[in-house]
């Protein structure tokens, strides 16, 4: 089956999350191991709607900055 490429969206959203709450307390959010979090990061499976949707809910309730999204500016 082979690696996917990663979505850059799901890898942003992640790294963002991992950056402001810690991988082990988004891993407690998300309710899924830490293994699990890393494989979707890198494309090894594809991030369930359900579980991005709970991500995206996460990512709201946190003061995230623009720079965080797009480190460039």
């Amino acid at each position: 089956m082979g690696i996917r490429t990663p979505s850059p969206l799901i890898s942003r959203a992640l790294d963002v999350a991992v950056k402001r709450v810690g991988m082990d307390q988004l891993s407690k959010r998300l309710g899924v191991p830490v293994s699990t979090i890393e494989t979707w990061r890198l494309g090894g499976l594809v991030m369930p709607q359900a579980d991005f949707l709970r991500l995206i809910d996460l990512l709201t309730t946190l003061e995230v900055r623009w720079s965080e999204w797009n480190p460039e500016q």
